[in-house]
């Protein structure tokens, strides 16, 4: 019935680069959609931190303690959901758990004291990292934020 094998052979072939392209599009599609989805939340955290300026306008420190003032500049209506504040000594030395100061509406001024910083002490400076909570619940940090302590 099918006295021409090679014409027969002809058409196997076919099929099966057709399958193997279709099955390698569908592989490659599908790492390429999982990067372009994750650089895309990526890139709207980062642009939400574009919207945030903070300034450490006042840090003083006596004691074992310090007095940090905050303030958030630009007219951006970015909520935050908090900023983290280190405290490193002039040893280098940071607390091993890290601070939250609270979070702030674009404008607003606030003063947060910090007890307890003996095992930082001498504080060298001040950092403040806003962040933002990603899909995922994780936290996104934007830039910091640094004030050096001056005598």
């Amino acid at each position: 019935m099918f006295n021409n094998k090679k014409g027969l052979s002809t058409i196997v072939i076919t099929i099966m680069l057709v399958a193997f392209v279709i099955i390698a599009v569908g592989l490659v599609w599908t790492v390429v959609r999982g990067l372009i989805s994750s650089k895309t939340s990526e890139i709207n955290l980062n642009v939400k931190c574009s919207g945030v300026s903070l300034i450490a306008s006042k840090v003083i420190c006596t004691g074992s303690s310090c007095s940090v003032t905050l303030k958030r500049v630009g007219n951006e209506k970015i909520p935050l959901d908090n900023i983290q504040v280190n405290f490193i000594g002039t040893n280098g030395n940071s607390l091993p758990n890290p601070v939250l100061f609270g979070s702030l509406n674009e404008g607003q001024t606030a003063t947060k004291v910090f007890p307890g910083l003996s095992s930082v002490w001498p504080v060298a400076y001040v950092e403040a990292i806003p962040y933002f909570k990603d899909s995922s619940g994780n936290d996104f940090f934007c830039p910091r934020v640094t004030k050096e302590i001056t005598a």
